[in-house]
């Protein structure tokens, strides 16, 4: 059985390729991936390479390395804590950042830390446009990383549910083993918490659109003043133009008042 866990170089991208003989109860598996033996050339998150990790997982649970579905379920596990904490404290800081910027991180929080928004959006128009697009630029790579991270972690869900389909196969050919019950309970241990970290991903992706519908209005707002301005600037103009008719009729005389009017300008 070939385990490929979903490549993203903030986790890990390494696979698991493993057999099993019921005869023996002994296991035998290669780790493989470029991230299973080295650290990520520019990501340096995790304090241990992910092999150092996954073996001190395999040996803190010696009583189970008989069962043949330790391996891979070690293996999800161990995606399964970086992903966790990958998504819930590295992601949502930055996501909480993103929204520090846009005034919106007052939502469930306590009004003595509600945010103020940092955009220059009263500035001058350039100067505005300029940060609206650096923090649009930021806000896509966000929802990018986030639409990743939830396919990440419907893998992770369907990895699960595949595995414990696999344990009732080898529970109803009469494979049994003395640590089923243990290995279904990790099982559906490491299913909570696949689901929960699902159901975080998304809640937070559509907090990320609803941002983003946000941003897309107070770039709406800086145009909008840009035309207002210039509806401004035009009224003004047809101001001076009957100051200057006005002008020209009190104190012009009466032909040359007929001859200025009778120009293209004023057709």
């Amino acid at each position: 059985m070939v385990l490929k866990t979903y490549q993203k170089f903030q986790i890990g991208n390494y696979g698991l390729a493993f057999s099993h003989t019921f005869a023996t109860g002994v296991s035998t598996g290669i780790l493989h991936g470029t991230g299973a033996a080295s650290y990520g050339e520019d990501y340096s998150l995790w304090a241990k390479i992910a092999s150092m990790e996954i073996h001190q997982h395999i040996q803190a649970a010696q009583q189970m390395w008989n069962h043949p579905l330790f391996l891979p379920a070690t293996i999800m596990q161990h995606h399964l804590i970086r992903s966790d904490y990958f998504c819930t404290v590295v992601l949502c800081n930055m996501f909480t950042d993103m929204q520090q910027q846009l005034g919106t991180t007052r939502s469930g929080r306590l009004y003595r830390t509600e945010g103020e928004s940092s955009l220059a959006t009263d500035a001058p128009v350039p100067q505005a446009k300029d940060s609206l697009r650096d923090l649009t630029i930021q806000m896509n790579s966000l929802m990018h990383e986030l639409i990743e991270f939830c396919a990440v972690s419907n893998w992770q869900h369907a990895c699960l549910k595949h595995l414990g389909d696999i344990l009732t196969e080898i529970e109803d050919a009469n494979q049994c083993s003395i640590y089923n019950n243990a290995m279904r309970l990790t099982l559906q241990r490491l299913l909570v918490l696949a689901e929960s970290l699902r159901r975080g991903n998304n809640a937070t992706r559509e907090h990320g659109q609803a941002d983003m519908n946000i941003l897309y209005s107070l770039i709406s707002q800086v145009d909008n003043r840009l035309n207002a301005r210039m509806a401004a600037a035009s009224s003004h103009d047809i101001a001076a133009m009957k100051t200057l008719a006005f002008l020209t009729t009190l104190f012009s005389p009466g032909t040359f008042i007929a001859s200025l009017f009778s120009t293209s300008i004023f057709d």
